[in-house]
């Protein structure tokens, strides 16, 4: 998980990651999605939007102080 946290502007590929986890790709993807619960590409997915949309609410916070102390 870390490092799909670290790379997530980077290509993630299913063979990438199972080969930094030292497992075939099939046998990583099965234990991903009964580990994690979702499937690769979804968490991967969402792990983007979420940060994304971190990045938006701070952009736009910091936007709305300067209004008000301007």
């Amino acid at each position: 998980m870390n490092f799909i946290e670290v790379n997530l502007d980077t290509d993630l590929s299913l063979d990438l990651i199972s080969t930094v986890a030292f497992y075939s790709p099939y046998h990583f993807y099965r234990l991903f999605k009964a580990i994690i619960g979702e499937p690769l590409n979804a968490s991967i997915s969402r792990k983007r939007i979420e940060k994304i949309a971190s990045q938006l609410m701070r952009y736009n916070y910091s936007i709305i102080l300067q209004k008000h102390i301007g």
